[in-house]
């Protein structure tokens, strides 16, 4: 029996065109105590796989279906958000040719915005541009794409990601010129003024906002989150000094975000602010989809009271309102519960994904996607051969295990068991050493690597306390860790 609590309507096919396998594999695979899980995410990754376009025609670029299954192309907003799973799912190179090709769309006669759509040749898409004024812009679109190359980076380890002259020059002019040519009042952040996206360009994801958001909530969370990706960036091409900068401007917009974004009288968030160049602001306390779920996801909002209050109206909101929730916003909320240790309303809504089986790509990428970064906890960094882990089972699951995860060049397992206690790693293949920090929530002391005891790290992340151990992984050699049970780790449902 489906446990969808998407609308009704969404959870039905409603487009005609069916997007079948045309080829396309993955070693990934997954197994579980709960076939519920098993059978949940082999239909996800099933059709995730069938919306690859690689191949299918003659002239088609590496590229995966991102959009309306009626619309015969990809969107930026979407790869953005499907790039993981894809990553998971052996199709980093689709990846970096989506984002080479959105890259060069990006042009000074455009005010520095990318295409929002492309053909699965890499060429416009007509129905969302008419000319180089009136086509469809959204701040954080190009901004996003600086962030989530980052992303795939730490996945693939594709050293194309630092030196292609495409999209480093994208990062450039989008962290530059792009930022400049729309920062109204200098405050590093871009600002929208339209909210019909075609007469020019939008403060926010969520599209025809009450008065159009100057910068939306999602606006500010991506930005600040593109600084700091770019600052990475960079110290990856071995520019540490340059970035810098960048780590001082995602500084600023924290600062910004903690001292004037907090709605004390609406115990929330704003949902975005508009600035005008005289210096008056008007202030968005309504609720609005998109423009909360990103200042979660990019872990914006401070962890404690406010993230929670955040959370807790993200989540009543859509019960006492679903039949007006697109369903593009619904495949953020896992990955918004999990990054504040919301572990139970993360689990609720993966399955809510999971069981929809709706025809959108969008939809079946995040489900593999979040499987592995929000159930499992698993964070990337294939270029330093690293990998970290964090269980966050829930009663449902006893025990589950991932196994061929592509990791740069590295084939890994991982399996959480044991009510998040007891996790193993194991190298499958490969020269290289792999390096595991395996975390465990809670306060921990020691924790046993394959029985021995190891004094562990212990630090708060997003307000979720948690204690680690960093282990060797050599080429084709497994690894256990695990942890005492202990009272007292606090679990939110």
């Amino acid at each position: 029996m489906s446990i969808c609590c998407l609308p009704r309507i969404l959870c039905l096919v409603i487009f005609s065109v069916a997007a079948s396998a045309r080829g396309a594999t993955s070693e990934l695979s997954l197994s579980s105590s709960s076939q519920y899980l098993v059978d949940a995410f082999n239909w996800n990754k099933a059709k995730a796989l069938s919306w690859v376009r690689t191949g299918v025609k003659p002239g088609y670029i590496p590229c995966y279906w991102a959009g309306y299954n009626y619309r015969e192309a990809f969107y930026v907003r979407d790869i953005a958000h499907q790039c993981e799973g894809a990553a998971l799912l052996g199709l980093s190179n689709e990846n970096f040719s989506m984002w080479r090709a959105f890259a060069g769309t990006a042009t000074e006669s455009r005010q520095w915005f990318c295409l929002w759509a492309l053909d699965f040749y890499g060429r416009t898409y007509a129905v969302d541009y008419k000319n180089d004024t009136k086509f469809v812009r959204e701040i954080p679109a190009p901004l996003e794409l600086v962030d989530k190359a980052y992303a795939c980076y730490r996945w693939s380890a594709d050293p194309r990601w630092l030196t292609d002259p495409v999209l480093t020059q994208f990062y450039r002019t989008t962290m530059n010129d792009f930022i400049a040519r729309h920062d109204d009042n200098g405050d590093g952040i871009a600002e929208g003024h339209f909210v019909d996206i075609f007469d020019g360009p939008c403060g926010s994801y969520c599209e025809q906002s009450a008065g159009g958001y100057g910068v939306g909530g999602d606006n500010i969370a991506i930005t600040w989150s593109a600084y700091n990706a770019y600052a990475k960036l960079l110290r990856s091409m071995g520019k540490g000094s340059e970035a810098g900068a960048y780590e001082a401007k995602a500084a600023a917009v924290k600062q910004s975000y903690d001292r004037d974004w907090w709605n004390a009288a609406g115990n929330n968030y704003y949902a975005g602010r508009t600035i005008g160049l005289k210096g008056w602001i008007t202030n968005f306390d309504q609720y609005s989809k998109e423009t909360y779920d990103f200042q979660a996801t990019k872990g914006l909002a401070q962890p404690g009271t406010k993230a929670n209050a955040m959370l807790d109206k993200i989540h009543e909101n859509y019960l006492a309102n679903r039949k007006h929730y697109n369903f593009e916003s619904f495949t953020y909320f896992p990955e918004a519960f999990y990054n504040y240790g919301m572990n139970e309303r993360g689990w609720h809504w993966l399955k809510c994904i999971m069981d929809s089986h709706y025809q959108y790509p969008e939809i079946s990428y995040t489900a593999v996607g979040f499987v592995a970064s929000g159930l499992m906890g698993i964070e990337p960094d294939a270029p330093h051969h690293r990998i970290a882990t964090l269980g966050r089972l829930t009663g449902e699951v006893d025990w589950v295990q991932l196994d061929h995860i592509p990791l740069g060049n590295h084939d890994v397992l991982v399996r959480h068991e044991n009510a998040n206690r007891k996790t193993t790693v194991r190298n499958n293949s490969g020269t290289e050493k792999l390096i595991w920090e395996a975390r465990f929530p809670g306060s921990h002391s020691i924790l046993l690597v394959d029985g021995v005891a190891q004094k562990a790290n212990r630090q708060f992340r997003n307000g979720v306390e948690v204690s680690s151990v960093e282990v060797v992984v050599e080429a084709a050699q497994q690894k256990t860790v695990t942890a005492q049970a202990i009272s007292g780790v606090p679990q939110r449902n």
